[in-house]
């Protein structure tokens, strides 16, 4: 079931990771003629002039030198986690009321599985494919700074962090994805998921209080004040915070799908 679900997302999984490859790519690239011209200087000069509450939102509490590869190349990895983020909430809210809204239920009824073995499985299948695209922009992020002459000394620590608020995503949109009764609400959905709980998690640096609210966004347990000069690292507290709201969302899920009036054809 997991190898079938697989093969389903690898057309998926193909086209994102040529996308991913080639953005790290551009950004590579570009970093050569942009510090030749001057415009990395004149961005590290130009940064006192952002409002407080974008600094801390972006990393900037210690000024980052976008002349140095590895500070400017976080430019590269914040857009990898956003990327990955909105596709991981894609993929979650599509995940299950596809089968149902498509009419190829059916055909997964027909197998010798519960609909908690379904549910899992799809997780599973889901999971790999986004650990899957991390572990590439890894490889090509690892293969940049060799290129470029840098030492990666952030990078595996930065890989490993951005994976869990995706795969949280993930389990929030299956969670969603169980409550759907069309897929045509799928995208929709994952996408107002991700923006409102990114809002969340700007909202505390805007107003200077209500710093819980950042529990409820994923991508702040991994973006600290400082990740443009170290990369991500993890927020403990919010980070096993997320692993307990994962696996109840994850029972959750299951529970419900496994009790759900399907509409057969």
């Amino acid at each position: 079931m997991i190898l079938f679900e697989l093969k389903l997302l690898s057309r998926r999984l193909f086209s994102m990771a040529i996308t991913l490859v080639v953005t790290i790519l551009i950004f590579v690239g570009i970093f050569p003629f942009m510090d030749e011209s001057g415009l990395l200087v004149l961005l590290s000069e130009k940064l006192d002039l952002v409002p407080n509450f974008l600094i801390r939102m972006l990393g900037l509490a210690e000024f980052p030198d976008f002349t140095r590869f590895p500070h400017y190349f976080n430019l590269c990895m914040f857009y990898m986690l956003i990327k990955l983020s909105t596709v991981s909430s894609l993929m979650g809210c599509d995940s299950l009321i596809s089968e149902e809204t498509d009419g190829t239920i059916e055909f997964l009824y027909a197998m010798p599985h519960s609909r908690a073995y379904i549910a899992f499985s799809k997780f599973v299948s889901c999971a790999i494919t986004i650990v899957a695209l991390n572990v590439l922009c890894g490889l090509v992020s690892y293969l940049a700074f060799l290129y470029m002459g840098e030492e990666p000394t952030f990078l595996p620590r930065s890989i490993a962090s951005v994976i869990l608020p995706q795969l949280c995503y993930l389990i929030t949109g299956m969670l969603i994805s169980s409550l759907l009764r069309s897929s045509q609400s799928a995208s929709t959905s994952s996408m107002s998921l991700f923006f409102f709980t990114f809002m969340l998690g700007v909202l505390p640096s805007m107003i200077g209080k209500w710093n819980k609210l950042e529990y409820l966004s994923p991508t702040t347990a991994v973006i600290r004040y400082d990740f443009m000069t170290v990369g991500f690292r993890p927020y403990w507290p919010q980070v096993n915070f997320l692993l307990v709201y994962s696996i109840i969302a994850l029972i959750t899920t299951i529970v419900i799908y496994s009790k759900k009036d399907m509409k057969l054809q």
